[in-house]
């Protein structure tokens, strides 16, 4: 037991101390090891972000530059290709205009015709006037004749009075039609058994209608032509004559004086001559003969003591026989 007045001296305890300045010290050291540990990574994370979005930036907007080219690039192909289309119109557009202009089809080409006229202040304007011209092709007589000739020149007419009277598809009987039919048709078409001949029916109707169309009624009858009478037998669809064929030795000559066109006809004006027996006949007059001695076979020595018709021929796609008149 100690002693009145004596002091007592107590040992610090050294693990109990330790543990104090632990404590003490621990917090203040862990939170600032972490906010040097934040410090540092969270400057580090955040340059790593700026760099990947600077990349990403970079290569997007480098995709984009591509896209943009691509657009470009492809416009341009178009152009030149539309540039292309619109060059090949207009050639095209140029060898229509020449080809129907070298071959006479009529062209109608606008030109305006733009009067100006001066005006001062106080003065109205007045607008400009537009009119149309159009131009139009001549064709010549040679391609008239070059085109449409072998609508005469095909053409056979023995019946005379057609061509001193003159005639319309209406005013000819059926028989008259028929018999025009006949003089048109090929020798293979005719049979003959010594004194009979045979013709179908449906090559003359083919005939008929080939000179005055489909349009024009055909019926069958009782016909004369070459001094022969043909009559219709329902039996056999054919045209039959018993006889004695008239070989006349007459002629008709169709010489186209000119062709025109007109309310939707051609007309085809013709000198014609009746050759017989080697001598040039006017068709109203056949006992006396032009000119002197035989034929030369040079008709324009006889045009002047010929008489002059007109054939006009009507149609669309193709050219019909309408009439034949006086000229």
């Amino acid at each position: 037991m100690p002693k009145k007045n004596e002091i007592v001296t107590v040992e610090p305890n050294t693990e109990e101390m330790k543990k104090q300045l632990y404590d003490e010290i621990h917090d203040d050291v862990v939170n600032k090891i972490k906010n040097d540990l934040d410090s540092e990574f969270g400057a580090q994370y955040r340059e790593e972000i700026k760099t990947r979005v600077s990349n990403e930036l970079v290569d997007e907007i480098k995709e984009k530059v591509r896209k943009a080219d691509a657009r470009n690039s492809r416009r341009k192909s178009f152009k030149i290709f539309r540039l292309y289309i619109y060059l090949f119109i207009m050639i095209g557009v140029a060898v229509y205009l020449i080809y129907h202009l070298y071959y006479g089809e009529k062209v109608n080409i606008y030109l305006p015709n733009i009067n100006f006229q001066t005006t001062t202040k106080e003065e109205v304007p007045v607008k400009p006037t537009v009119s149309t011209t159009t131009v139009t092709t001549t064709r010549s007589q040679e391609w008239y004749k070059e085109q449409y000739g072998h609508l005469v020149n095909d053409l056979h007419i023995s019946n005379l009075n057609i061509l001193k009277n003159g005639m319309t598809v209406e005013s000819l009987t059926n028989a008259e039609k028929i018999s025009l039919a006949m003089d048109n048709l090929k020798e293979e078409d005719i049979k003959v058994e010594g004194i009979i001949y045979t013709i179908d029916e449906e090559v003359v109707k083919n005939k008929y209608y080939e000179i005055f169309s489909s349009n024009v009624s055909y019926e069958a009858t009782t016909f004369t032509n070459s001094g022969l009478n043909f009559a219709y037998s329902e039996t056999g669809k054919n045209y039959i004559a018993v006889g004695e064929k008239v070989n006349d030795t007459k002629k008709v000559i169709l010489h186209i004086k000119n062709i025109s066109e007109g309310n939707n006809s051609l007309v085809i004006t013709c000198y014609v001559g009746i050759l017989n027996n080697n001598h040039m006949y006017n068709v109203n007059d056949l006992e006396t003969p032009l000119g002197e001695g035989e034929y030369t076979n040079n008709i324009n020595e006889y045009l002047n003591g010929l008489s002059v018709v007109k054939l006009v021929f009507k149609g669309t796609d193709k050219l019909y026989l309408d009439s034949i008149l006086k000229a």
